[in-house]
C-alpha cells in the first residue's frame, strides 16, 4: 500500500464513514479534509474534525503504518504539534506530540472498497508506457484536454527556467543568453553540447563586431569549432582559414578553440551534419543581429519561420562539409528544423520573459506559436496516438511529453487529473 494512495483516499473521502471511531473509541466525524500539503510538514492542513464532544481544526498526517510516526522522527518536529488526526492503513503502535500528549488514530485499512484498491493497483501494474491505457476511452475529453494544458504549462515553466539560468550566467544579457539557447538548438539534440561550447568559445558580442560581414562570422565560428586547422579541403575552406587566422590574433582567440572530434556526424543525414548548421546558425545571425528582441517582438509563426529560414553563402548550396561536393539544393533549413527551432528557442524565450516582466501575453504567444505549429513525431507522441489521443498541434504534442515524463513514468497517477478521474469510477463514496 502507497502512501499517495492512502493521500488519494483521504482527499477524496474514498472510504465508508459510517460509525468511524480512534483507536481509543471515540467517534469521529470529518467536517472538512483539509488542503493537500505537497511540501515539507503535515500531509494535509486547515482541517476540522470532531473527535468525541470536541471539534478540533489543524492538520493531518497519513502513514502506511502508524510507527512510521516516530520513525519519521514527527514525535520531536514542533511543526507536527498541531496535527489533531492520524490516518493510517494499520495501527501498529500508538503515537505521541512532542509534549507527550496522545494523538487519536484512524485506522481506514477495513473501510476502503476492494474493487477502488484493485482499480489502482491495475493502474500501477499495466505492463505499457501509458498506464492507464486500457481505460482511456472511458476518460472524458474535458479532463484529457484540461490535463495536457496542465503539462504544457508545467512543461514551459521548466523551459523558463532554463532560460532564466542561462540569462543570469550571461549576467543579465538576453541577447546573449537567447543566442547561446540558438546556438544549442542548432545541434538538433546530438550535437546541442559542441554548439554550446561554440557559443560561449565565440561570444554574440564578438560575432556583432563583424555583423556587416557574414563570411567573417563563418571564419569565427568554423574557425573556433576546430574545423579549420590541419590541410584544407578546398579553396574555401583556404580563404576561412586565412581570414581566421586574422581574426584569432586580433581577438587572441586561439585558447578557446574547439578540438573537431567533439562533433558527431556518425548515423546523421547530411542535412543535419554540424558544419551545415554552423552555416545556417551564421547566416540567421547575420541576417537577424538582435535575437531575443526580433523573437519576442515576431507578432507570427509566419515572422518566425522567415528570420529562421535564412540561405547560407552559396558555398553551402552543393556542400554538407568542406570538400565534398554535391548536387545542388536548398542549403537553409527546412521548415520542420525551424518549428524545432521555434519550439525550443523563441517559445522558451517568452515563456521566460513572461515570467520575468509578470506580463501574460507573452506567455499567450508562447503557447498561440505552440498551437501553430503540427506536432512533433515522436515516439511519446506516437505511444499517445496508440492510445487514442490524438495530437493536433504542438501545444498538445509538448504536453504529451510532459505528461510521459513526469507522471507516466514516474506512476504518478494519482497527481493526474486522468488517473484520478479513472479512480474516480471504482471509487466507493459513502452516503
Amino acid at each position: 500500500m502507497q502512501e499517495d494512495f492512502l493521500h488519494f483516499i483521504w482527499k477524496h473521502q474514498y472510504f465508508k464513514k459510517a460509525g468511524l471511531q480512534t483507536s481509543d473509541g471515540e467517534y469521529i466525524n470529518i467536517l472538512k479534509p483539509g488542503i493537500h500539503n505537497f511540501g515539507s510538514g503535515p500531509d494535509f492542513s486547515e482541517a476540522k474534525v470532531k473527535v468525541g464532544d470536541l471539534t478540533w481544526t489543524g492538520n493531518v498526517e497519513i502513514h502506511r503504518n502508524a510507527s512510521e510516526w516516530k520513525l519519521h522522527r514527527h514525535h520531536t518536529d514542533p511543526a507536527y504539534n498541531n496535527v489533531i488526526l492520524h490516518i493510517v492503513w494499520n495501527e501498529d503502535k500508538a503515537v505521541f506530540r512532542e509534549d507527550g500528549t496522545k494523538i487519536p488514530t484512524l485506522q481506514i485499512q477495513d473501510r476502503v472498497d476492494k474493487e477502488l484498491m484493485d482499480s489502482y493497483h491495475d493502474l500501477l501494474n499495466f505492463h505499457e508506457d501509458i498506464l492507464c491505457k486500457p481505460w482511456l476511452k472511458n476518460v472524458d475529453k474535458i479532463t484529457l484536454v484540461g490535463m495536457l494544458e496542465k503539462a504544457l504549462i508545467s512543461r514551459l515553466a521548466k523551459k523558463a527556467e532554463i532560460v532564466r539560468e542561462l540569462v543570469e550566467k550571461c549576467q543579465g544579457d538576453w541577447e546573449e543568453a537567447s543566442y547561446h539557447l540558438l546556438a544549442m538548438n542548432f545541434g538538433f539534440k546530438v550535437n546541442t553540447g559542441p554548439f554550446l561550447q561554440l557559443s560561449k568559445a565565440v561570444p554574440l558580442k564578438l560575432l556583432m563586431k563583424n555583423a556587416d560581414n557574414q563570411f567573417k562570422m563563418e571564419a569565427l565560428l568554423f574557425g573556433q569549432a576546430g574545423f579549420l586547422s590541419g590541410r584544407s579541403a578546398d579553396n574555401y575552406m583556404a580563404e576561412l582559414k586565412n581570414e581566421y587566422r586574422f581574426l584569432m590574433h586580433k581577438y587572441a582567440l586561439d585558447e578557446n578553440v574547439l578540438q573537431s572530434s567533439v562533433w558527431k556526424f556518425g548515423r546523421l543525414r547530411p542535412s543535419n551534419f554540424p558544419t551545415l548548421r554552423i552555416a545556417q546558425l551564421s547566416a540567421v545571425i547575420h541576417s537577424m543581429k538582435n535575437i531575443f528582441s526580433a523573437m519576442i517582438s515576431a507578432g507570427s509563426i509566419q515572422v518566425l519561420r522567415h528570420m529562421l529560414s535564412v540561405t547560407p553563402r552559396a558555398y553551402w548550396n552543393n556542400h554538407y562539409r568542406f570538400g565534398e561536393i554535391t548536387k545542388n539544393k536548398s542549403s537553409k533549413p527546412g521548415k520542420s528544423s525551424v518549428d524545432v527551432l521555434i519550439i525550443n528557442t523563441t517559445v522558451p524565450l517568452l515563456a521566460a520573459y513572461s515570467k520575468y516582466t509578470d506580463d501574460q501575453q507573452y506567455m499567450d504567444k508562447a503557447v498561440s506559436h505552440l498551437q501553430m505549429i503540427a506536432p512533433e513525431s515522436n515516439r511519446i507522441v506516437a505511444g499517445w496516438e496508440g492510445a487514442g489521443v490524438t495530437a493536433s498541434s504542438s501545444a498538445d504534442s509538448q504536453g504529451m511529453i510532459e505528461l510521459f515524463n513526469e507522471y507516466c513514468l514516474k506512476k504518478n497517477c494519482l497527481s493526474c487529473n486522468i488517473g484520478t478521474s479513472i479512480l474516480n469510477r471504482s471509487a466507493f463514496k459513502d452516503a
